[in-house]
Parts: structure tokens; C-alpha cells; sequence
């Protein structure tokens, strides 16, 4: 048996489940919906910051731009503030709605779907957001 405990932090990709709650009447609710989150730090979020940031620059150098010092505050503070929707919605790995709906969106998985469900219900955002950071934090050595 290995008795490094940095083997029991290497978690890469893994998801873990997350209850949806809901609020009645100012009480927290259960909804019965699960979604499956991994940590802000996995490849796809990575690929998508880089992708921001490529896209960012590459306007001002197209534009024959010099960097302000503002320019660059915003490509280093999108690493570390608040990840995107964009960046978020790869932390969901997939969902179980239990026979729910929301409205009247297409609750199949997929990235597209994660994206309208933060847009149309941002306090399921902010429990994604909560419970990503919260397997970062827990996963990162």
C-alpha cells in the first residue's frame, strides 16, 4: 500500500454529483435534479480559456493594436476571476432531470443545452460554479 497522499487527490475528470436545489417558499427544496460536475481545471475548460484569450488577442494584433495595460489585465484576470459560461458548462459532465422539465427546453445532454440552462436558470448556474470550484479545490494538490 502507497502511503503518499497525493495519490488520493489525483481526481483528474472525475465528476461528482451535485443535488439541484430549489426554494419554496423560502425554504431549500430538493428538485430531484442531478447534474455531474468536474473541476474548473480540466482540459476542455483550458482549451475553452485559451480559446478566449487567442480570440482577444488575436483582435488587437488584426487591429495593429499595442496591449494596454487594461488588455492585459483583462487575459490575466480570465484565468483567475469567474470562469465564463462557455468555461463552466464544460465542468458539467451530464445531468439526470428525473422526469423534469425546465420550460420548454430540450433537456437532452449536450454543451449547447448546458448553455441555455445557465442562461435561463442562473441559480442552477451558481450551484454548478459553487460545486466546480469546490472539487478544484478539493482535487488540486
Amino acid at each position: 500500500m502507497n502511503n503518499d497522499i497525493l495519490d488520493l487527490v489525483s481526481c483528474e475528470d472525475v465528476s461528482v454529483t451535485l443535488n439541484i436545489m430549489g426554494k419554496k417558499g423560502g425554504k431549500a427544496v430538493k428538485t430531484g435534479v442531478k447534474f455531474y460536475v468536474r473541476d474548473l481545471n480540466n482540459a476542455d475548460t483550458k482549451k475553452e480559456l485559451k480559446r478566449l484569450r487567442n480570440t482577444y488577442l488575436g483582435k488587437r494584433i488584426n487591429a495593429k493594436e499595442h496591449m494596454s495595460d487594461e488588455d492585459m489585465g483583462f487575459m490575466v484576470s480570465a484565468a483567475s476571476t469567474e470562469p465564463t459560461d462557455d468555461m463552466l458548462a464544460h465542468c458539467v459532465t451530464g445531468w439526470d432531470w428525473g422526469g423534469k422539465t425546465l420550460g420548454n427546453i430540450d433537456l437532452s445532454f449536450n454543451y449547447k443545452n448546458v448553455l441555455n440552462v445557465f442562461g435561463i436558470a442562473p441559480w442552477i448556474r451558481h450551484q454548478v460554479l459553487a460545486k466546480a470550484i469546490e472539487v478544484t479545490d478539493f482535487t488540486t494538490a
